[in-house]
């Protein structure tokens, strides 16, 4: 991961998020350095699949196995942002990757990990 973790302006996400542009770009870009290789490089910081990915984020974090008990936004200095501020710093490179073929959010409609 970066050095130099990102910080935000605002809070990213749905509901009364800010999604100032750059924050947005910061989350996805984090997003995808920690293996979700769905999520686009650019778009909307509350659009459909951006949002269900950061819940996934939030309950893995949490250890919760649904989604329904996150709430899809990543605040400046909440819960999931510190998370984002140590992403993977414990764990080697290969850890922090989607199996080729598995589908992590298979209810979403997302695509699979291409090998």
């Amino acid at each position: 991961m970066d050095k130099n973790p990102f910080l935000l302006s605002g809070s990213v996400g749905r509901g009364r998020c800010k999604n100032n542009k750059t924050d947005v770009e910061n989350v996805r870009k984090w997003l995808r350095k920690l293996g979700f290789f769905w999520v686009k490089e650019t778009g909307a910081g509350d659009e459909h699949h951006f949002v269900h990915t950061i819940k996934l984020f939030q309950s893995i974090c949490r250890g919760y196995t649904t989604l329904s008990r996150v709430t899809g936004q990543i605040s400046k200095q909440g819960f999931a942002h510190k998370w984002f501020l140590i992403g993977n710093r414990f764990l080697p490179e290969s850890a922090n990757r989607v199996p080729c073929g598995v589908d992590p959010v298979g209810h979403l409609g997302l695509p699979s990990a291409s090998c």
